[in-house]
């Protein structure tokens, strides 16, 4: 997948913007993931959960979500922070294997 690029995970993993009170910004509510797979599900994250933190990088804007992409090319592990139904949950999912750091 993360060969694949960021424009292959968003196809698989819509994402919408999730605003508070004030429309202060929250995090990205995950629509699907990969059609609802239950090998992908298995790891945690679920539809309808806020997507706030990857490997503890807040997610901010959709800028944040592909730098937060690229550096996990080089990690062995991806932590995601979410809220469900306002309860903050926390991930990880090992990486098998990582890429190679490019030159």
């Amino acid at each position: 997948m993360l060969k694949a690029g960021p424009g292959y995970f968003l196809s698989q993993v819509p994402l919408d913007p999730v605003l508070g009170p004030g429309k202060h910004f929250i995090g990205f509510r995950v629509v699907q993931l990969f059609g609802n797979d239950p090998r992908v599900l298995r790891f945690g994250v679920q539809p309808g959960d806020v997507l706030v933190a990857i490997n503890g990088q807040h997610i901010v804007t959709p800028g944040d979500l592909l730098a937060a992409f690229e550096r996990l090319k080089t990690a062995d592990t991806l932590s995601v922070d979410v809220l469900r139904a306002g309860v903050a949950r926390a991930f990880q999912v090992p990486i098998d294997p990582p890429l190679p750091a490019q030159p």
